[in-house]
């Protein structure tokens, strides 16, 4: 990737921070509001968003190009979520080794912790993918639990 991609691509991930809550209130306009209502950062809430896609969408669908905006809110929200819980987590995106699993995906990565970046936007495709419902409050509560025992 040439300097002025990754220069690029560095604004639009701080950017992307930066509206953060803007992308969380968009979706919670589109939502139900049954669902939007119960939107408060918790992990209960992941269960019921989750739930509600899985009701919803299918994986292919989720993952077509006219839901990227819907992905990419869903990942503000989820990603929010899991800072709001991972008090050492911070947001980070790799932009210059291409192999890496993440390359270009913002990521929460964590001070002093020997645990591996997560990605909120694989998260949930993870989640549709093996249609559990409860698969983003796992991911929340097992890196939390690990995070206590480090």
């Amino acid at each position: 990737m040439q300097q002025v991609e990754k220069e690029r691509r560095k604004e639009d991930f701080e950017s992307w921070i930066t509206f953060l809550p803007d992308k969380i209130n968009e979706l919670k306009k589109v939502l139900p509001k049954d669902i939007s209502d119960k939107l408060d950062l918790s992990d209960s809430s992941l269960v019921v968003l989750e739930g509600y896609l899985l009701s919803t969408f299918s994986y292919d669908d989720i993952t077509k190009p006219e839901n990227k905006n819907l992905v990419d809110c869903l990942a503000a929200y989820v990603g929010s979520a899991f800072k709001k819980c991972w008090k050492q987590s911070y947001w980070d995106i790799e932009l210059d080794d291409e192999k890496q699993l993440y390359f270009g995906v913002p990521v929460l990565k964590f001070k002093d912790q020997p645990l591996p970046p997560i990605s909120p936007y694989h998260t949930i495709t993870t989640a549709m993918d093996r249609k559990k419902g409860d698969i983003m409050q796992l991911i929340l509560s097992r890196t939390q639990d690990r995070l206590q025992k480090a």
